[in-house]
């Protein structure tokens, strides 16, 4: 980039590519150094818009047949040497020309490197800072490029710098400047490449209101995660977050870069939309719409609950202090959908989820996901709380088959049917572990008619008088068909408890509280059953309790008395990691 901006910014085949003379009649000073040309001592001003400043460098000229290398060695060359040069390019600004007259002894070199009539411009070692708007520029190291013009019409522009560390190689092609009404633009061809990524680009080069590309890009990146890391974000250890590339529509100004008719394709998921990307002061801007046909979790759920969340590690404090990451970095307005969602071990369809990220909060808003044969609609934040990321979960599941989200953990499906769930929890933590025991809130579950109880609680409570049975298999595969069922869950510090509200099956009604360990995976719950059938004089009454590891508790025969609030609730004191 510091290359094509330094290139177009001189012009290729007449001077009349500039706007004046006066652009390069900044104060300065030639020191004549024999045997390697003039040494520039302080800054030269090329260009006004965008501002191109010269501010220091060596000029030879490599004539071989010469016997010197001073002025006229210089003015007579083709071949032009600028060695150690450092230009400082401010992308965004218009600027002003500067009027004042140029000393006699520079007007030989000046006009020559500005008309580029010669067989080459080599820039040697040099450095280029490039300004958009910020106190810090983005600076490019160890510059080392070859300009040659080419029938005084176009020009090819070849050679590597460095960037934060990665050596790049660039490759381009301009063609000699056509006027747009006030704009100067220049057609471009270009390709930049490292082991990290390749981009090419064909379009225009322009200068109204700053330095502007605008054209086609194709940008492939065969691993995303090391892009990450070398621009200083880190990256998440969840997924493979490998092979990314991006097309489409391309507009660069000031800063600012602008993708439309876009197509995103990432680990496979192959998005279409448009995204922008913003410098604004000290903190980067991305808005966008992108939309999938599926989107594939798989890559990045997995990993991630085996040992770190997805987005914890952007939301560590502990990351070194040289890296910034996205949430002291980044503002984020994002609207992503797609008409199937994956996620493994759970059934789902379309999605449309708007994300923001500002102020240091992430923010989903769930317009609707398909999952489990109904639909959840919802919010779910992200902030940083100390060390660690803090996560708020809140929305309604509705028509959702609840007990296949359980199946797995339990080895059997609780609860056939659908439920409406209304639920509000929040959770602190980076691993799995720290997650589950950080746990608090509340949900409520109402199944809905038709629904099946994954139990047969009367063979169950016929069993158990005969003894203690072991595991869900002792229990039996039948199940009990519902009228209602009401249940109430409220979390603190990863401990479940669990209240039926309202239950009816027949003539039958059963009640039961308890609690669940999520940390511990146990379970310790009571189930009374009862009959509103008049024949039954007393009424009949059995009390089942449950306790022990959930994938295969003991289940015995208890007193009725043991379902009168069992279990204290677990209250957990006030604190800035617990509260909503």
């Amino acid at each position: 980039m510091g290359g094509i901006a330094f290139a177009a910014s001189l012009g290729y085949g007449s001077i009349t590519w500039l706007y004046e003379t006066g652009d390069m009649l900044a104060q300065f000073r030639l020191q004549a150094a024999p045997r390697i040309g003039y040494v520039l001592s302080e800054p030269v001003q090329l260009m006004a818009r965008p501002r191109l400043v010269l501010e220091s460098a060596a000029i030879h000229g490599a004539d071989a047949g010469a016997d010197d290398d001073g002025p006229e060695t210089v003015a007579r060359s083709r071949r032009l040497i600028l060695d150690r040069p450092t230009f400082s390019i401010d992308v965004a600004a218009a600027g002003t020309a500067r009027e004042t007259s140029l000393i006699a002894a520079l007007e030989p070199v000046v006009t020559r490197i500005a008309a580029l009539d010669v067989q080459s411009l080599v820039i040697r070692g040099g450095t280029v800072k490039l300004y958009s708007g910020t106190e810090d520029p983005e600076v490019l190291t160890d510059v080392d490029i070859q300009i040659t013009p080419q029938r005084r019409s176009s020009a090819s522009v070849s050679g590597q710098f460095a960037y934060l560390g990665q050596r790049l190689s660039l490759s381009a092609t301009m063609a000699r400047a056509a006027a747009n009404g006030a704009e100067y633009r220049w057609p471009v061809q270009a390709v930049i490449s490292s082991g990290l990524f390749e981009t090419r680009f064909d379009g225009v080069l322009g200068e109204e209101k700053g330095l502007r590309l605008n054209g086609t890009i194709d940008l492939s990146i065969p691993r995303l995660r090391e892009i990450a890391l070398w621009i200083g974000i880190g990256a998440p250890r969840a997924g493979n977050l490998e092979a990314m590339r991006l097309r489409g529509a391309f507009d660069w100004t000031g800063g600012a870069m602008a993708f439309s008719n876009a197509t995103l394709t990432l680990d496979g998921n192959e998005g279409l939309g448009a995204i922008s990307v913003t410098r604004i002061g000290e903190r980067t801007a991305v808005e966008g719409t992108l939309a999938f046909k599926q989107l594939n979790l798989k890559p990045y759920v997995v990993s991630a609950m085996v040992e770190r969340t997805l987005l914890a590690p952007i939301f560590a404090a502990t990351r070194p202090p040289a890296i910034a990451s996205l949430l002291d970095n980044v503002d984020a307005d994002l609207r992503i959908s797609c008409e199937t969602l994956v996620i493994p071990g759970i059934e789902t369809g379309q999605a449309a989820v708007a994300i923001t990220l500002k102020n240091g909060k992430l923010l989903a808003d769930v317009a609707e996901v398909a999952i489990e044969e109904g639909v959840f609609k919802g919010q779910l934040a992200v902030e940083r709380a100390g060390p660690d990321p803090r996560y708020a979960l809140s929305g309604k599941f509705e028509g959702v088959e609840a007990g296949r989200l359980l199946q797995r953990a339990l080895g059997r499906n609780p609860l056939q049917g659908r439920a409406d769930i209304n639920l509000s929890l929040t959770t602190v933590g980076d691993t799995t572990e720290e997650l589950l025991t950080s746990l608090g809130g509340k949900a409520q579950i109402e199944m809905r008619g038709g629904s099946r109880l994954g139990l047969d609680l009367r063979g169950l409570a016929q069993s158990v008088k005969r003894g203690e049975l072991k595991g869900w298999q002792a229990a039996g595969t039948s199940t009990t068909g519902l009228d209602e069922l009401a249940l109430r869950l409220d979390a603190s510090q990863g401990v479940v408890r669990a209240t039926i509200l309202q239950a009816k099956s027949g003539t039958n009604m059963f009640s039961g509280n308890g609690t669940i360990d999520l940390a511990k995976q146990a379970l310790d719950f009571s189930l009374a059953l009862g009959s509103t059938d008049p024949s039954l004089r007393p009424a009949a009454r059995d009390v089942v309790l449950l306790s022990g590891p959930w994938g295969s508790p003991s289940i015995r025969l208890g007193r009725a008395d043991e379902t009168q609030q069992r279990f204290t609730p677990v209250t957990a004191p006030a604190s800035s990691t617990n509260q909503p």
